[in-house]
């Protein structure tokens, strides 16, 4: 992830295993998204660099020696003494996460001008401050950003809610005022933890719902054991 955010823009897509973040196949080439005609075409570039690299896990997972460079370099990945069903495995987890690098820097830029306000917001909660940062992956500080779900804003409320904390109506929408919508945010986040206990699990239900993160914990027993093997 820190790749991601830091070295690959969006013109890059890191072909990778989706449960082992360590097993980075390679990154490919894609046309800037604000290009007519680019989402089909990168879909297009993402489809065929994933049917190679099943190819070649297929290959593997048959012959168990790897037989040119290329081969050799994709078995590396998985360490030595790796198993033909190792690769028999990742061959339906095969992901492509796309480089964030140039839309992290922008969002560096456009937080400075709202980040020590929310950093006191989030202070007089008593919440711990690095969950300020939380924007960079919510929005990157955009406060025009607007999702296919109906999220909005730098924190992306969905409509429902924001209307819990928030003005949210055809006249008046909050959730795209940063500062309104940062104590919104606050206000959620430390009920999240007042019910769940700790952050990591707090943080995850600011996306997936305390009800979801209370299901996943209840089936796997430990938080640590949610984010290690929970696949709900």
């Amino acid at each position: 992830w820190i790749d991601t955010y830091t070295k690959y823009p969006t013109t890059k897509g890191i072909i990778h295993d989706a449960a082992d973040l360590n097993i980075v196949y390679g990154a490919i080439d894609l046309l800037p998204p604000d290009k007519p005609g680019s989402r089909q075409i990168n879909q297009e570039r993402i489809r065929v660099a994933k049917e190679h690299y099943r190819e070649i896990l297929q290959r593997l997972a048959e012959e168990s020696v790897a037989e040119d460079a290329e081969q050799r370099r994709i078995a590396d990945l998985f360490g030595p003494g790796a198993r033909p069903n190792a690769f028999r495995e990742a061959i339906d987890n095969i992901r492509c996460q796309v480089g964030q690098k140039d839309r992290f820097e922008r969002g560096l830029i456009r937080s400075g001008a709202y980040i020590h306000k929310i950093r006191a917001i989030f202070r007089s909660h008593g919440l711990p401050e690095d969950l300020c940062y939380l924007p960079h992956v919510e929005s990157s500080f955009d406060v025009t950003a607007f999702s296919k779900a109906g999220a909005a804003g730098i924190w992306q409320f969905t409509p429902a809610t924001g209307k819990k904390y928030l003005t949210v109506n055809k006249v008046l929408d909050e959730r795209r005022d940063p500062i309104r919508a940062s104590e919104a945010a606050a206000k959620l986040l430390k009920q999240n933890y007042e019910r769940l206990g700790e952050w990591p699990m707090a943080v995850t239900a600011y996306n997936h719902g305390v009800a979801g993160v209370l299901r996943a914990k209840e089936a796997m027993g430990t938080s640590e054991a949610v984010f290690e093997s929970y696949n709900g």
